[in-house]
C-alpha cells in the first residue's frame, strides 16, 4: 500500500485472548508492539466484519508473521510466499497511517485463497462493478476503483484490499463502492 492512501477511524472488537495468542514476530528488534497491535487489531475487526470467516480468518492470519522493514516509498507489503506482512518503520510512528496499512496488507493476505462461500478477485470486482454501472451507466472499471481510492486503480487486488481496509476502518462510514466490493466478495 502506499503512503498517503485513503482511511479513517474505526472500531475494534472484544475477542477472547485466547483466539489471539498466535501472533508471529520477526525481526524481533525492529518489529515493535505497535505493529502487532495493528496486526490483532485488523485480525479482530476483520471478524467483526465478516463472522462467517471467523475460523478461516483465524486459521490464515495465525499463520502471518509481521515485521518491520527500513524506509522506502512502500508503507506494506505482504509476501504470500512467506506467509508474512512487512511494514515500513516511518508507518508505525503514525497510528492511523499503521492502521490503514495494516487492514490493507490484511486484506491481501485474506483475497489470495479461494474461500468457501466467497468468490475470487476476479468475480468479486466484475460482479461489483456490473451492480454499479447499472446505477452509473457512464462508469468504467478504472473510475469505479477510484472511487475505492486512487491506489485501488492498480490492481484488482489493490482494489479488494483497499476496499477491505476502507470497510475495517471506516466501517459503517466507508465509501458505498468499497462496501460494494465487499458486499459481492460474498457469494
Amino acid at each position: 500500500m502506499p503512503k498517503g492512501s485513503s482511511g479513517g477511524g474505526g472500531g475494534g472488537g472484544n475477542i477472547p485472548s485466547d483466539k489471539l495468542v498466535n501472533v508471529k514476530i520477526t525481526n524481533e528488534i525492529t518489529a515493535s508492539g505497535k505493529v502487532v497491535s495493528a496486526f490483532t487489531s485488523a485480525k479482530n475487526e476483520a471478524v467483526r466484519q465478516f463472522p462467517e470467516l471467523e475460523g478461516q480468518i483465524y486459521n490464515e492470519l495465525n499463520k502471518v508473521t509481521v515485521a518491520t522493514m527500513k524506509p522506502s516509498n512502500t508503507s506494506g507489503v505482504y509476501k504470500e510466499s512467506q506467509k508474512k506482512i512487512t511494514i515500513n518503520k516511518n508507518i508505525v510512528k503514525n497510528p492511523q497511517e499503521l492502521k490503514k496499512t495494516m487492514a490493507h496488507e490484511v486484506g491481501h493476505a485474506l483475497q489470495i485463497k479461494q474461500r468457501k462461500g466467497f468468490n475470487d478477485v476476479d468475480t468479486t470486482f466484475k460482479n461489483a462493478y456490473s451492480e454499479y454501472k447499472r446505477s452509473n451507466p457512464r462508469a468504467t472499471e478504472l473510475s469505479f476503483a477510484n472511487k475505492i481510492s486512487r491506489y485501488a486503480t492498480r490492481a484488482k487486488s489493490e482494489a479488494m484490499a483497499e476496499a477491505f481496509k476502507n470497510v475495517l476502518v471506516y466501517g459503517k462510514k466507508a465509501n458505498a463502492e468499497s462496501k460494494l466490493l465487499m458486499k459481492h466478495w460474498r457469494k
